[in-house]
């Protein structure tokens, strides 16, 4: 009518009739596996099949070994197949005969070693026993894992434009990428909001968080529509039950509150979901008799394996809104949880039965088989004890939370009662993973068909059969090799080596001559601690190695380099199967960075952790967090680990690229590092919630490096989980950092998993230049690798 393109619509919910989101045209950066025609292709396979080849050439040396072995004992033997011995004793000359028995003896130590080795890898198959953890420590962590991605992309669209007004406008082309990456991820806003839209009326509450406790505890046990529900809710006080962290006194002063964009994380109101765990533990009925929810609170299950017209009342329906099974939601939550299985290549979400679930959710939250757990249950149902869960087989999960007289003394009958119940509840680990599947169910929206599928396993890390393929000793000794020359190089440059005999923890430790710890250092001086990933330990780092011995911008800080050898194929180490836990991973780095002055007496340090080392990093975080006031994280896994990705790309998924079956090989299936993935990894335990990092939304105090091509993590899940949780993101074109208020989250495109670290590059370069920051150099981030030569840090190598 006036001239002006009208845009086309659609049929909404009821009748609503809303604009059609236009898609915009972009470019995307694809690295995926070349299956073109032309040299793209030729250059592909010819990468694959020389990898291949090298593994073929390691792994042989063995059966090799054997062989030679065999054929010389036979032919000595034998007087029929003398004549075709390796080096017979008078026609052959000397030369030969001596190149015979030197090959002969190391053939027969290669020989034995694989005997040991064998023997070693039969012994890693016994399962060990599973760390316990409280009943509301392991409820908290898993509706932790169900609430991410239960926020509208709206709201993360909205807060994220307003965190980077002065820093990351102008940026237009770059944002529609980032917006259009998340909306593939989880869904367009108007799906989204169709299902579920926001009220007008939220408003924040206060924040008060403390450390390895993000979630802000309310104190209300009002329900939705009530008088004085949750938008009244006030800050409590902190609930340091809830967390493993044995300096939360001291740190609460050093966690500062963040911008998060997950609104349940910040107390907002408007649903059910926005609720603290603390505030959903007090919604839960208090005893069996109590378990009618309250008026207008039914359910109506989704269509599934249950008639989806028939409504009952469930217990659990606050913890999780009500979704649809169309909601974007719910689709990428089945699409999350069908990868933690294994199956038909075609395995879909309607496969999983609701015994598959319960074996994965045993494992998952107390690292044992759905057998044992019903055992127990057996065991307490034939001693005459009361039932812990509904007819239904719903558990109430009623944890009871005392925040007073909780050792059960002055407290009157209702304290004792309320922990007599808690230690019920505890006893039965099948009442949680039935209270957990139901959270799972509404998470979901699908009803489980009883039973199981014969065709579907679950991957239980801790549970399934260790994985480790045979490399000869020779693989050994030439990365012990390079190992002893990164660590010798650093010894010459003024490193030292620092042992904890207690907690088996050892470190390379360089401290400047004069260099005293006082609160009031400046950052050049201030201490760096760096903790190393998966692999060939410090070899596979020699030029950061080097650039830490011999940076000119480095010689006044004092610097440690923890080693850890289980994860780094140093067979001939103390510890090499015995990893470190939680426990005495933490407290013997913590021994070692105040024996030489890096903690709160400096100001604390700079952790620079890669891969696996996030996972050590975040122990340091949720113990001793007053220990470390910049954090770097570099291709971090400690995030989010209850998305199957790590686990699957690690150990489970089939290997198409050169780089993924150099991975598999090389590290994944090596004993030591199969070993932690396999019998020690908690995931836990080893967790880490953006929100346990202090001063994270400070570009300055806080960077998160990701790889947008990384065969180990998703990282574009990542770092949409990371920017929900208060990160900005800087576009390419900028620097961690280099703006005030800036993004402390960078993608590298186009890079894979470790390549930020080996020590070329502008990923490099920017990781060394966010840790040698400098707040009084205005050219902090103007440093580029000439800084780090050696011809300009030859003469200061000695200072």
């Amino acid at each position: 009518m006036n001239g002006k393109a009208t845009p086309p619509k659609e049929a909404g919910a009821q009748g609503e009739v809303r604009p059609v989101r236009r898609k915009r045209s972009r470019s995307r950066h694809h690295h995926s596996k070349k299956s073109g025609k032309g040299l793209p292709a030729m250059y592909f396979h010819f990468s694959l099949s020389v990898t291949l080849a090298a593994i073929a050439v390691v792994w042989s040396i063995t059966p090799l070994s054997w062989g030679y072995v065999l054929w010389t004992v036979l032919t000595s033997a034998i007087p029929a197949l003398r004549p075709g011995r390796p080096a017979t004793v008078a026609p052959s000359p000397l030369a030969f005969r001596i190149l015979h028995y030197i090959t002969l003896t190391y053939c027969s130590t290669e020989c034995a070693f694989s005997i040991w080795y064998k023997w070693k890898a039969y012994q890693c198959q016994k399962l060990r026993e599973a760390p316990t953890y409280p009943r509301k420590f392991l409820r908290g962590v898993f509706l932790r894992a169900l609430e991410n991605g239960i926020d509208l992309e709206e709201e993360l669209a909205e807060e994220a434009g307003e965190g980077a007004k002065g820093g990351n406008l102008g940026e237009e082309d770059w944002a529609d990428d980032a917006r259009d990456e998340e909306e593939a991820t989880h869904g367009s806003d108007g799906e989204v909001s169709a299902q579920r839209p926001t009220s007008s009326t939220r408003r924040r509450a206060s924040r008060h968080f403390g450390a390895g406790s993000s979630t802000p505890d309310l104190q209300t046990r009002n329900l939705p529509g009530e008088d004085g529900d949750y938008l009244s809710a006030r800050p409590a006080r902190p609930n340091t039950r809830s967390t493993r962290s044995a300096n939360v006194s001291q740190s609460l002063n050093l966690v500062q509150s963040r911008a998060s964009l997950d609104s349940r994380d910040e107390g907002y109101g408007g649903d059910v979901s926005r609720l603290s765990l603390r505030t959903l533990d007090s919604a839960m009925p208090s005893s069996i008799d109590d378990r009618q929810s309250p008026e207008g609170m039914t359910v109506q299950m989704p269509d599934g394996a249950a008639d989806s017209s028939s409504k009952r009342l469930h217990p659990h329906s606050r913890f999780i809104p009500q979704l649809s099974p169309s909601d974007p939601r719910a689709h990428d939550f089945r699409h999350l949880l069908v990868h933690w299985f294994t199956g038909p290549r075609d395995l879909s979400f309607t496969d999983l039965k609701r015994n598959d679930v319960a074996q994965w959710l045993a494992w998952s939250l107390y690292g044992k088989p759905l057998e044992e757990l019903e055992k127990q249950r057996a065991e307490w149902d034939k001693a005459g004890r009361p039932a812990l869960y509904c007819a239904d087989g719903v558990t109430l999960d009623d944890d009871a939370d005392l925040e007073e007289n909780e050792d059960g003394t002055g407290g009157g009958e209702g304290i004792r009662r309320r922990r007599r119940r808690q230690e019920a509840l505890e006893a039965d680990p099948l009442g949680l993973v039935n209270f957990c599947i139901s959270l799972v169910e509404l998470r979901s929206a699908h009803k489980f068909a009883p039973g199981s599928n014969p065709a579907v396993k679950p991957m239980r890390l801790t549970l399934d059969p260790v994985r480790v393929t045979s490399r000869p000793l020779l693989l050994y000794l030439v990365v012990a090799a390079l190992q002893n020359g990164v660590i010798a190089h650093a010894k010459a440059k003024g490193f030292r080596d620092a042992r904890d005999d207690e907690t088996i923890t050892r470190a390379l430790v360089r401290v400047p001559p004069g260099w005293a710890a006082r609160e009031d250092l400046p950052e050049d001086q201030r201490p760096l601690v760096f903790i190393h990933g998966l692999g060939m330990g410090l070899a596979q780092y020699t030029t950061l190695v080097s650039v830490l011995a011999s940076s000119r911008a480095l010689r006044r800080r004092p610097i440690m380099i923890l080693i850890q050898p289980a994860i780094s194929m140093s067979i001939f180490e103390k510890g090499y199967l015995n990893p470190p836990d939680h426990e005495r991973s933490s407290k013997g780095l913590e021994r070692l960075m105040r024996r030489f002055g890096f903690d709160e007496r400096a100001g604390g340090a700079t952790v620079l952790s890669h891969s696996n080392g996030s996972i050590v990093h975040g122990w340091l975080l949720k113990d001793h967090p007053i220990l470390a006031t910049r954090n770097c994280f570099v291709d971090p896994v400690a995030f989010s680990l209850w998305e199957p990705w790590v686990c699957r790309h690690a150990l489970y998924s089939p290997t198409e690229k050169p780089m993924e079956y150099l991975m598999r090989y090389f590290v994944m299936r090596e004993l030591g590092v199969a070993n932690l993935l396999s019998r020690h990894f908690n995931w836990t335990s080893n967790l880490l919630f953006p929100s346990e990092i202090p001063n994270l939304s400070d570009p300055q105090k806080t960077a998160v490096f990701l790889a947008s091509e990384d065969s180990i993590l998703d990282a574009s899940r990542m770092r949409v989980y990371l920017r929900r949780q208060g990160l900005l993101e800087v576009p390419p074109a900028k620097k961690v950092g280099e703006v005030p208020g800036g993004g402390g989250l960078k993608v590298f495109q186009g890079y894979k998993h470790g390549e930020s670290m080996i020590g070329k590059g502008e990923p490099f370069a920017e990781v060394l230049s966010w840790v040698m920051w400098d707040e009084r150099s205005p050219s902090a981030y103007e440093r580029g690798p000439e800084a780090w030569s050696s011809t300009d840090t030859a003469g200061d190598a000695s200072a």
